[in-house]
């Protein structure tokens, strides 16, 4: 069976956005409960291509209403995630310049892995998300039309033993370090170490003592203020600016050539949102965007405050995103 490969490369943001991060290559196989290193890393690649889309942001309007999607699975993760990231791979596939670069690019570091895994083909997945949990790791959520009595038996046949854990089938293959457990919730495949596996499953089945990310209050609203698109993400994250909580952001087509991402920022008081200098320095971080894997001018950045948010949202021509790559 073909690891399951999570790499990227190092990652600048060169706007105040101050992210370094240097990733070495891993697997699951190899390091199971990878912490603060392996997913975050890769995470951080795309999230800095979200996040730094900050950049073309319409609000619910052009993206078609609440991410209803990107709430459900929020659902699924424990609150102590601090980022999470989520891909509409059914939209990107459909969409003839995504296609090229961003679905395709997917393909080449996941689907691989996946299909030997589970025997689902890139074409099957619908929703792909990963998680980063400080101390635990990586978990991958994969939304897909598969049989389940199919996707068992692809595990067994990978040498993958059966179990249950509160109800949920959960598959797991004892390796050096740990191995990785798979667990079948619904249409959900939940992918990761074993015990961050049966973590989620305790957030899923309500396990008392046990909340989602979506439930947390660092994170309330965030989720709800994100329209439905292409992708998304949100990211516990205080260095951007001062006190500030999370930011989330959601990546749309606005038009035949044009994307368009709404950046939400959640501050700890309202008065850090209405504060015009961080109000203009969000506006200007929108405007020009610099990263190792996607450079672009934005156009049209607007911000507004609202309480304790700032939603900012700006337009790229869909060239300048036609840079992001993933491959190391």
């Amino acid at each position: 069976m073909a690891d399951c490969q999570m790499s990227g490369r190092e990652t600048r943001a060169a706007l105040s956005i101050r992210w370094v991060k240097a990733h070495r290559r891993g697997t699951l196989h190899d390091r199971p409960d990878a912490k603060s290193e392996v997913g975050m890393k890769y995470k951080i690649v795309i999230l800095l291509v979200l996040l730094t889309l900050l950049n073309a942001g319409t609000s619910s309007g052009c993206s078609g209403g609440v991410n209803k999607e990107l709430a459900n699975l929020a659902r699924m993760v424990p609150r102590e995630s601090t980022s999470f990231l989520f891909w509409n791979v059914e939209a990107l596939g459909a969409d003839r310049d995504m296609y090229k670069t961003v679905w395709r690019a997917w393909e080449s570091e996941e689907s691989n892995w996946l299909g030997d895994l589970v025997g689902i083909g890139a074409g099957e997945v619908k929703i792909f998300a990963r998680a980063f949990v400080p101390d635990w790791g990586v978990v991958t959520i994969v939304s897909a039309d598969f049989n389940s009595e199919d996707v068992e038996k692809e595990l067994k046949d990978n040498g993958y033993a059966g179990d249950s854990y509160l109800g949920v089938p959960i598959f797991r293959k004892v390796e050096a370090g740990g191995g990785v457990a798979v667990a079948i919730y619904k249409k959900n495949l939940v992918i990761g170490s074993k015990r961050l596996v049966e973590k989620c499953v305790d957030v899923v089945t309500g396990r008392e003592g046990s909340r989602s990310l979506y439930e947390d209050t660092s994170m309330e609203g965030l989720v709800d203020r994100l329209p439905g698109g292409l992708m998304s993400g949100v990211e516990r994250n205080g260095v951007l600016y001062d006190d500030l909580e999370g930011v989330g952001m959601s990546v749309a087509r606005e038009g035949e050539r044009t994307l368009v991402v709404e950046a939400v920022y959640k501050f700890k008081v309202s008065g850090a949102a209405s504060d015009q200098d961080t109000l203009i320095r969000i506006k200007n971080d929108l405007a020009e965007i610099e990263l190792t894997v996607m450079r672009g001018t934005c156009f049209d950045p607007e911000v507004k405050a609202h309480d304790e948010f700032v939603e900012g949202s700006a337009s790229m021509h869909i060239l300048d995103f036609s840079y992001f790559d993933l491959t190391p």
